[in-house]
């Protein structure tokens, strides 16, 4: 699977679980299920930015090679 798929995924997952969040609290306790939703929300946000990150040095890395050739 390539890095963009992974972003893409994880970018997707990050906004579906955010919005279940905040459908979850507009309902009535218990807001454990929001708790969690948001957690995992954090969880994906951090996992896109940091394959953005990895993705932008492999790229700087591969053309900084490449020169050098």
């Amino acid at each position: 699977m390539s890095t963009r798929t992974q972003i893409w995924i994880m970018g997707t997952t990050a906004i579906v679980t955010g919005v279940q969040a905040a459908i979850w609290l507009t309902r009535v306790p218990p807001l454990w299920p929001v708790i969690v939703l948001g957690a995992l929300t954090v969880l994906n946000t951090a996992g896109v930015v940091a394959a953005v990150v990895d993705d932008r040095r492999d790229r700087r890395r591969r053309s900084g090679s490449a020169a050098n050739l």
